[in-house]
């Protein structure tokens, strides 16, 4: 992982109307990811889960890519 690379928890999921954005926490700032609706769906279908199911599971984040770390 670079420098740029966020590590840390997800502590929420809002939908903003065209969008979904997964709120990511790494110790000192909380980071926004967000995504179209059809790419979370992409998301929620892969990890065969809920959103609610996502809160509290560690990513990595590098501006492009979400990564699952559990």
């Amino acid at each position: 992982m670079d420098s740029d690379t966020v590590t840390g928890q997800i502590i929420g999921v809002q939908n903003c109307g065209s969008l979904v954005v997964v709120f990511l926490h790494d110790d000192s700032r909380v980071v926004p990811v967000p995504f179209e609706h059809r790419a979370f769906h992409w998301l929620l279908d892969g990890e065969q889960c809920s959103p609610n199911d996502l809160a509290g599971r560690r990513i990595s984040y590098d501006g492009d890519r979400l990564r699952f770390l559990d």
